[in-house]
């Protein structure tokens, strides 16, 4: 089953109808490992969230090999600095989640980088940091809908799930998911199929519903 976090899902749904297929067909085949370019960024950004200073993080980036990546992290934490200064409620923790899509054909999981007390409300917050594509919110947020039942029922779970760019400094909370839940459906109806279509072509037999067990609580 083709598994996605959050970040990797985004920018599918952000594709055009060509490139969106061909990197499904691409996610269809099983492989192993892969390499994280926003991994070093992950990881620092929860040890500036948690109050080690930035001049610290930033001459931590110099053990980052590869340069893109390297410039990469160091602008995401300038940027999650800034953001950090203005929105200064408690930092929280929330587990990641996991839904399945309609068909059980693949899944989405929202690992929250941080979790942010504002006003009266806990928000577990997903960071991107990537310069393209540019998020268009109602697309974020239906996706995030999808997110909303299992958090719903899960220990420990959040009021709010929202998406940090930290490209455009915008900062997408899902709220009241009523105007987008239907586009939500749409959305991971849409891919599932294009996956189901994939497999038929590549005589493959697309998963029935209910072939996969249901994922541990929290995962």
């Amino acid at each position: 089953m083709p598994a996605f976090g959050i970040s990797a899902f985004l920018r599918i749904v952000h594709m055009n109808v060509r490139p969106q297929r061909s990197e499904l067909r691409r996610r269809s085949v099983p492989r192993e490992g892969g390499y994280d370019f926003h991994s070093s960024l992950r990881r620092l950004s929860q040890r500036l969230m948690a109050g080690e200073p930035l001049e610290t993080l930033l001459a931590a980036t110099a053990t980052i090999t590869q340069e893109p990546e390297r410039r990469s992290a160091q602008l995401g934490l300038q940027r999650l600095d800034a953001w950090r200064t203005l929105n200064t409620g408690a930092i929280l923790e929330f587990p990641a989640t996991t839904v399945r899509s309609p068909n059980e054909v693949f899944s989405v999981t929202f690992t929250p980088n941080f979790g942010l007390r504002i006003g009266s409300q806990s928000v577990a917050i997903h960071v991107w940091n990537t310069a393209a594509p540019r998020l268009e919110p109602r697309l974020v947020r239906a996706v995030l809908s999808a997110f909303q039942a299992a958090y719903q029922t899960a220990n420990n779970s959040p009021d709010d799930i929202a998406v940090l760019c930290l490209r455009t400094m915008r900062f997408i909370r899902l709220g009241d998911a009523s105007d987008v839940a239907e586009l939500g459906r749409l959305i991971f109806t849409n891919i599932d199929g294009i996956f189901r279509e994939i497999a038929a072509d590549l005589g493959e037999t697309p998963p029935a519903p209910g072939d996969h067990p249901a994922p541990p609580p929290g995962e």
